[in-house]
Parts: C-alpha cells; structure tokens; sequence
C-alpha cells in the first residue's frame, strides 16, 4: 500500500516537474526572440525524445513561418531560431482542402507546414506537422503526400505507407 502511494507521488511529481519546466522553457524562448516577439501568436514548447523536463523544442507561431529553437533549461540557453515557412501562399492548397484526408490532417496537425514540389512532370503537396520532424524537411511517415498531374487534379494521396486513389472511400 505505501508503495503504491510512493509511486503514485512520484508519477504526480514527474507531470509537476514537466508542466514547470515547460513553462519555464516557454518564458526562455520568449525572453530569447525579443523584439521578434511583437509577431509571435502563440508560443510552444515540445519535450525532446530521452531529455525529458531538461531539453525541450521551442515553436513560436507567426502567420507566415515557425520560428524553431532547441531550449535548454540545465544549463538555461536556447539556440537561434531557425525559420520555417508554413508555406506557399496559393490557391492550390485550400482546394486539396476540399479532400477528406487532407481536412483530417489539417485539422490534427499543431504546426503543419505544406511543400510544393516537382518530380517528372507531377506535382507534390506535402503536409507534415512540425510534431513529427524537427525541421520539416525530412520525410516521417506521419507526411501526407497528394500527386497531382499537370492540370492540378488530384491522382493519389500517400499516407501512413497507404496510397489512396480517387476511387477509394477514404479518398
């Protein structure tokens, strides 16, 4: 019974520790952007995989980028922010909105960033939330990949290792 209770103060006090640090590391960050703080909407902070409540990923939203920043709480430092386009402006991407799986995604994804590419004549919109990949960059299997051929209509969606075609009910 004692042992029950001392794990169940311990689990308590990890969550306390981490909603402290986590506070803690959005008011670094914060104090961190200065004067570039005037544009920022809302401000984030995501715990490194294995660093637990001491290292923690700082996301400022702006309305046209991310502003990415690793935060260190022992010893306290953040790193320069790297810059993170939320995107093309166009009106592609409001269109694939009419879509099912990519309204799913959208409406799931914290920080969903969207690339507009080309590859042998088909076009490639890709959605990847910045929960996923520390950049954007790279590819994670949580990106949702739409093919769309030289007239702009949708010819599949590749999500999860899943190709989706027009013809699918998930579609």
């Amino acid at each position: 019974m004692i042992l029950g209770r001392c794990g169940v103060a311990a689990v308590v006090g990890y969550i306390g520790v981490c909603c402290v640090s986590q506070t803690v590391a959005q008011h670094l960050l914060a104090r961190a952007l200065g004067p570039q703080l005037a544009t920022v909407e809302r401000l984030a902070a995501l715990p490194l995989p294995g660093w637990g409540p001491v290292q923690w990923r700082g996301i400022a939203v702006t309305r046209a980028a991310y502003l990415v920043s690793r935060v260190t709480l022992v010893p306290p430092g953040v790193t320069p922010p790297e810059v993170i386009a939320k995107g093309p402006n166009t009106s592609l991407v409001p269109a694939l909105r009419t879509f099912r799986l990519v309204r799913l995604f959208l409406d799931r994804a914290h920080f969903p960033v969207v690339e507009i590419s080309e590859r042998d004549a088909v076009q490639l919109v890709r959605f990847v939330d910045l929960r996923a990949t520390d950049d954007g960059r790279h590819r994670t299997r949580w990106d949702l990949v739409v093919r769309l051929d030289a007239a702009d209509h949708v010819q599949a969606m590749e999500f999860l290792h899943r190709l989706f075609l027009p013809t699918s009910p998930d579609f």
